[in-house]
């Protein structure tokens, strides 16, 4: 069944909504979104501008990312993610979307990025993240 939905989302084919990032389109289809997001649940099940139009803006999240996050929503998998940069940026917009699955894939690969020339950079981002009754450790 995964295949299928990874066939499902890079196809295309009967998408029911459009995310646009700054740089790029992404057509996905409502059903997996919302199972896999309480938000986007929130945004599909109410008579939001987003909803009524088919187009949901992102503005807070690159394309790369979203790109990232859309293929793990269909495929539970990550792909490419070999940078800590692009890791922290996929962890909060999981964070955004509450996708605990895809945090939860992403801290072990956090872990193994840190390193001691890094280390500034990932501890300026786990404070932006960290939030209450939230705990991002190495």
């Amino acid at each position: 069944m995964k295949d299928d939905f990874k066939l499902l989302y890079r196809e295309q084919k009967l998408c029911d909504i459009t995310l646009k990032t700054a740089s790029k389109t992404f057509k996905a289809h409502k059903a997996v979104l919302a199972c896999r997001s309480p938000v986007f649940k929130a945004t599909f099940e109410h008579d939001m501008v987003e909803n009524r139009s088919g187009i949901v803006k992102i503005t807070d999240v690159d394309s790369k990312t979203l790109e990232r996050m859309l293929f793990f929503m269909y495929a539970d998998q990550l792909e490419d993610l070999i940078d800590l940069k692009s890791a922290i940026q996929l962890y909060c917009a999981a964070d955004k979307y509450q996708i605990n699955t895809l945090k939860e894939c992403c801290h072990p690969i956090l872990k193994s990025l840190v390193s001691p020339e890094n280390v500034c950079e990932f501890t300026a981002s786990s404070i932006q993240i960290s939030r209450p009754g939230h705990q991002f450790d190495v």
